[in-house]
């Protein structure tokens, strides 16, 4: 976002709700939106205006805008590149995919895994191993993760892409898979 889209955002908070930020303030909410996403800070904006019934403050504004971008990951988190087509028909593709195959289809659970995110193989091939720095993002906590992989691992490629593609794992699977 630049300093002309968070000045045009702020101008219409302002508007909306009849109050004045001041020279000062509006630096300060200013400066607090660079950088992020101008679609995201708008959506917030325009869901402060139509919802809110007090003068929003800045934490308002940064807490709303965390949530329009935690429901834009949710719901393009099926849209999201799984790496999976290209491991298709390949003797076994890599063990998260199964886990992340349980949690997506069979649980429901929308969270993006670290290895759907820029940089991971980078930093897995520089030595880092599965490690993965955990932002605080709304990315598959680690301990879920572990438990998704644990899940995963007892499921065989057949029984995978039948989960992907849409079919339910046979109940023996299934019992031997939530255990």
């Amino acid at each position: 976002m630049t300093a002309k889209e968070a000045q045009e955002i702020i101008h219409m908070v302002e508007a909306s709700f009849g109050f004045d930020l001041g020279d000062d303030g509006r630096r300060v909410w200013r400066d607090a939106m660079l950088g992020r996403d101008e679609m995201m800070v708008l959506s917030a904006a325009t869901m402060l205006c139509r919802t809110m019934n007090r003068r929003p403050t800045l934490r308002d504004l940064l807490d709303m805008t965390q949530k329009a971008e935690r429901d834009a990951d949710a719901a393009n988190a099926e849209k999201r590149p799984v790496a999976g087509e290209e491991w298709r028909g390949a003797a076994r593709p890599p063990a998260w995919i199964f886990g992340w195959a349980i949690a997506r289809f069979r649980d429901k659970d929308p969270r993006p895994w670290p290895e759907q995110q820029g940089g991971y193989a980078a930093q897995r091939d520089a030595g880092g191993g599965d490690v993965y720095a955990w932002d605080g993002s709304n990315l598959m906590p680690e301990e879920d993760r572990e438990r998704y992989l644990a899940q995963g691992s007892k499921l065989s490629s057949e029984q995978l892409w039948k989960l992907i593609d849409g079919f339910s794992v046979s109940a023996d699977s299934e019992s031997r898979i939530t255990s």
